[in-house]
């Protein structure tokens, strides 16, 4: 009974631990902002996300004081009809949002993101 109880101790420690790691350090990110009243495509720079780079997920918010509309979409290209589109969504008004893909995204091209007015868009890769 005592081992039992033990090792039961030992599986919820370790399961815990892992469930509360913190980002490993070769995650990075980078926000793209848009404080204007418009809608925007930005392409993020090649020597921020290098081709062949690994997406790991997307986070939206709003900015805070601004009127917002949570709509993004992001692209691997420049947003012709051959370019995939690696995710898109609409969120709640006062609700953050994103995503992590269940299997992360290679770029091909390069990472452009469509997002709505006074939002801010947060990729996540390796």
């Amino acid at each position: 009974m005592k081992k039992r109880i033990l090792l039961s101790l030992i599986l919820i420690l370790s399961f815990s631990t892992a469930a509360f790691a913190q980002v490993p350090s070769h995650w990075k990110s980078t926000a793209v902002i848009n404080d204007t009243d418009d809608y925007i495509t930005t392409g993020i720079s090649l020597d921020i996300i290098p081709r062949e780079s690994i997406v790991l997920g997307w986070r939206m918010t709003r900015i805070p004081g601004k009127n917002a509309e949570l709509v993004v979409t992001i692209y691997d290209g420049p947003m012709t009809q051959w370019d995939e589109i690696l995710d898109e969504a609409e969120l709640e008004e006062l609700t953050p949002g994103g995503l992590w893909f269940p299997r992360p995204k290679i770029l091909d091209k390069q990472v452009y993101i469509h997002q709505g007015p006074g939002t801010i868009v947060t990729i996540y890769f390796e």
